[in-house]
């Protein structure tokens, strides 16, 4: 019993650390030092986002666009493996990508790509999917895309994650066309309160920012699933679901155990036999 505690709380943890992580997927058009400079992991507390925008080679980039997208799990991203910005990062060989990054409660976004913007003497800019922005052609430019949350309580995961990767292609297009040279960071943040609030409803349901490459057509979200079997599919195997399962199987099922055995142990009342010789039929006609 002792031993099956022990599993449990160690499965817990582990279940536990992923669930304050976010992935990383950052490339660019050009070879770029900021992105090769990369180590190949991080520990608690390191953030390859701040450890790029801090990279004195960033300005060699016109463009440097960061995507913000509250909530953003690495499930989310191998969903979508057939999708037009699976396609648009697997075109460039200029690719960094963490699947599971600790998310650093110190990092201030903001500030950072402000002291970028400064470094740069680019113009910020930070806008919503479908909002209205004027982006000049010959000026370095800092831009950085608010995704709305992917908590959606009345609709599947896998189904507004299909469209927050429309929203997201789409702005990309857009943004790619004008910039040729250019740097793309796309990262998950923790969800906040503030955020929650300042979220339009309807901002999933807003008119996107027309594609100049019309020759792309965007996947619907029945298309975008992963061929294989369900657990490809559908994110089953929620952290919720682990620890049930865990519980089940290392706590309950053994005391389910132990006591079909010990029920099995209680013998039945021994019977009292008749002495040899004892015949009731002679005991009767006495």
């Amino acid at each position: 019993m002792a031993v099956s505690v022990l599993l449990l709380a160690a499965f817990s943890s582990l279940v536990s650390a992923y669930s304050d992580t976010a992935p990383f997927l950052a490339w660019s058009s050009h070879p770029s030092n900021a992105l090769n400079s990369l180590p190949t992991s991080f520990q608690h507390f390191d953030s390859p986002l701040r450890h790029v925008l801090s990279n004195d080679d960033l300005c060699t980039h016109n463009a440097i666009i960061v995507i913000d997208h509250p909530g953003l799990h690495a499930s989310d991203l191998r969903s979508l493996p057939s999708s037009h910005l699976s396609q648009m990062v697997s075109s460039t060989p200029h690719v960094r990508h963490y699947p599971y990054v600790p998310i650093d409660p110190s990092l201030n976004l903001l500030n950072e790509l402000d002291s970028v913007s400064q470094l740069c003497e680019s113009r910020l800019v930070h806008f919503v999917p479908g909002e209205s922005v004027t982006f000049e052609h010959d000026t370095k430019h800092v831009v950085h895309l608010r995704m709305p949350s992917l908590m959606h309580l009345d609709e599947p995961r896998r189904i507004v994650a299909a469209d927050h990767e429309s929203m997201v292609s789409s702005e990309l297009d857009y943004l790619t066309s004008i910039f040729p040279n250019y740097l793309v960071i796309y990262t998950g943040s923790p969800l906040t309160a503030e955020f929650s609030k300042r979220q339009s409803p309807d901002i999933s349901s807003s008119l996107k920012r027309p594609s100049l490459h019309s020759q792309f057509q965007q996947p619907s979200a029945n298309t975008t699933l992963s061929e294989g079997g369900i657990l490809k599919r559908y994110q089953l195997l929620t952290p919720g679901l682990i620890t049930t399962l865990l519980i089940v199987l290392f706590v309950l099922l053994p005391i389910v155990m132990v006591g079909i055995h010990a029920l099995a142990s209680i013998q039945s009342p021994l019977r009292v036999e008749a002495p040899k010789g004892y015949s009731a039929r002679d005991k009767k006609t006495q």
